[in-house]
């Protein structure tokens, strides 16, 4: 049993141990060990938040700036207190240089003893006193290197931006990538106004503004939990990005019909079209994995959605389109993906993911798109969208598709039906929200009708 409260520096540590040694998700990691440690609240909560995003993050800038001065770390962990005391020197402006290396030292001390604190110490403060001539790599010399390093990102990732949208927009991406996202809310439809709940908010001393480009979204400009607002327990919002509620906005699912969510946990997009359906119609949520279908079942029963029907089904498998033998006015099919146009919020994204990773889930896409397809009405509406902006997931997919699918074509009257238009659509009529240009997560889409 721990007999002393731990430092926000150990607990950082402890949480970058299993994100980056055991694949443990951030925000997982970070919940597990606020409830091992309930001494930490408040701004520490938020200075250990910043600590474990900033290290996921500019995981390659400060390992190329650690083995500048310390060429090997004979314990991997000890990488980690040197990641958490480098982040600090470079990043995080609000904490004095003695303090930062102070209370990362006292990590290493606590955990490996005098010798691996003293070595830490060593390198923490070469750090300072050279920080101002470290010499980075260099664009002339490999534009590859330079942008890995200056943004951290993986040089496969950053040779396949280079590859598919050149040098500028892929540097302006990179830096798009790695902001820290806003906190965006959805209010919710069925029991209140935007309107109504930005004041509720605002009597609470809570600083937002409405979205531009969702008129159903409100930005969260003051730092704090959104479920720790009473207004989250009594339905009235949900947390969801922007962009990704363009994507329910461009399915536009009316009352009555009967819809589709083909891939739907953890139930954003499901919840708010049955919002957009008044909660009159039907829409059946449909995920492989039936333990996070109890995810869309809690969403929807604290929104006070009743039109929800969950079923554990693979949706790429041809037995399994068995299940859905009725047909359906619409279908959104939110498919797995690489999660790449999402970095801002999932930065550990970027070290888990591979090339191989893209192809693989690609043929998953294309697999749940020919059976979905089967389960369309004639004259029947089909969404398909993933959160990244890579054409083999995109573009190349939906063309292969419509090559393969003769019944199907590109929704012609996509622009008069989604309100932004030409914003939003590229030359072939496919939905992309830019990170660059909008502000929001990467997401692509692609609005099918069968032809009757």
């Amino acid at each position: 049993m721990r007999t002393k409260n731990r430092s926000i520096r150990e607990v950082a540590f402890r949480a970058l141990n299993r994100v980056l040694f055991e694949g443990a998700y951030p925000d997982l990691a970070l919940d597990v060990l606020f409830r091992e440690n309930p001494h930490l609240a408040g701004q520490s909560t938020a200075l250990l938040t910043e600590l474990v995003y900033g290290v996921v993050r500019w995981l390659r800038k400060l390992d190329y700036v650690i083995s500048l001065f310390a060429s090997k770390v004979q314990i991997k962990e000890v990488q980690n207190i040197l990641r958490l005391g480098v982040y600090q020197l470079l990043f995080l402006d609000g904490v004095p240089d003695y303090a930062s290396i102070s209370e990362t030292v006292n990590v290493a001390k606590n955990i490996y003893g005098k010798k691996v604190g003293n070595f830490v110490n060593a390198v923490l403060r070469e750090v300072v006193r050279k920080r101002e001539k470290i010499k980075y790599p260099e664009k002339e010399n490999d534009l590859i290197e330079y942008l890995s390093v200056e943004h951290s990102f993986p040089n496969w990732l950053v040779k396949k931006w280079l590859e598919i949208f050149g040098f500028d927009y892929t540097d302006k991406l990179c830096v798009s990538m790695n902001q820290v996202p806003p906190l965006t809310i959805r209010f919710n439809s069925l029991k209140t106004t935007r309107i109504e709940l930005m004041e509720q908010l605002e009597n609470r001393g809570i600083e937002l503004v409405p979205t531009q480009l969702s008129q159903y979204g409100l930005r969260i400009l003051s730092k704090l939990d959104p479920a720790s607002i009473p207004e989250f327990h009594l339905g009235h919002f949900t947390v969801q990005d922007e962009a990704a509620q363009l994507v329910s906005c461009l399915l536009d699912p009316k009352p009555g019909e009967r819809v589709l969510d083909a891939c739907c946990a953890p139930g954003g997009k499901t919840t708010h079209m049955a919002e957009l359906m008044q909660n009159i119609g039907e829409v059946v949520a449909c995920d492989i994995n039936q333990s996070r279908l109890g995810l869309v079942e809690a969403q929807a029963d604290r929104l006070g959605i009743e039109i929800i029907d969950t079923v554990r089904a693979d949706a790429s498998v041809v037995n399994e389109a068995k299940v859905f033998q009725s047909k359906f006015d619409k279908i959104l099919v939110d498919a797995p993906c690489s999660g790449l146009g999402t970095l801002r919020r999932n930065p550990d994204a970027r070290w888990r993911r591979t090339e191989k990773d893209i192809l693989e889930l690609s043929e998953i896409q294309f697999k749940i798109l020919l059976q979905t397809a089967k389960m369309l009405k004639p004259d029947g509406v089909m969404v398909y969208a993933v959160c990244t902006l890579m054409p083999e997931e995109n573009e190349i997919l939906c063309k292969r598709f419509l090559w393969e699918n003769t019944e199907l074509e590109i929704d012609s009257g996509i622009s008069s039906i989604f309100q932004f238009g030409s914003g939003f659509l590229n030359q072939d009529r496919f939905f992309v929200s830019d990170p660059v240009l909008h502000s929001t997560d990467g997401f692509f889409a692609a609005r099918f009708r069968k032809i009757n």
